[in-house]
């Protein structure tokens, strides 16, 4: 019987896959989670302080953007953030810009 340092470096995947676990998932559960304990007038303040700092509802890789539903300028893939975050590239198309979805302020 092999242990799992020796599966792991035959196969030379990692951690992750040896657990089978979905790391996208685990990170949007996380960061759902984390939402949902803090303090939710703190976020609320929080959340519309960025959305009135970018007037467009654009926002790029490196920005911090808002909670809440963001599409890809480029390709349309649309994202969910549970909490503010810091952006980074749409994972279809390496885009670097944003779209915040929100009817009521943008």
């Amino acid at each position: 019987m092999s242990s799992k340092k020796d599966w792991l470096g035959k196969t030379g995947k990692g951690v992750a896959s040896w657990l089978d676990i979905d790391l996208d998932m685990f990170e949007e559960q996380l960061l759902k989670s984390l939402g949902d304990i803090a303090d939710p007038t703190q976020l609320e303040w929080l959340d519309l302080m960025y959305r009135l700092e970018s007037q467009e509802g654009l926002y790029h890789v490196g920005e911090l953007a808002p909670a809440g539903d963001l599409s890809c300028t480029q390709c349309g893939k649309q994202i969910h953030l549970y909490i503010a975050q810091e952006l980074t590239a749409c994972a279809r198309c390496h885009n670097i810009e944003f779209l915040y979805k929100d009817d009521n302020l943008h």
